[in-house]
């Protein structure tokens, strides 16, 4: 069964899917983890993304992994 993103607090995007929860430390730690899975399939760099959606106040944040071992998230945004 296909999980619903609007059916739950924080959705995971990636170029290559979702994934969806409504804890927030979960989904840091998934974001991390569909990241790590992005660099050990050897995509390029620019690929090294995954952005966090609340879907209870609209806004986002993107997690990105500069190097390998380090991390770099942006503030809490309005997208569109």
């Amino acid at each position: 069964m296909i999980k619903n993103p609007n059916n739950y607090r924080f959705c995971i995007r990636t170029f290559r899917g979702y994934e969806c929860t409504d804890d927030m430390e979960e989904a840091r730690q998934m974001a991390k983890k569909m990241i790590m899975d992005i660099l050990t399939d050897k995509w390029s760099d620019e690929y090294w993304w995954a952005r966090i959606i609340d879907n209870k106040s609209g806004s986002s944040q993107l997690w990105t992994c500069p190097e390998i071992g380090k991390w770099a998230f942006s503030r809490w945004l309005h997208l569109i």
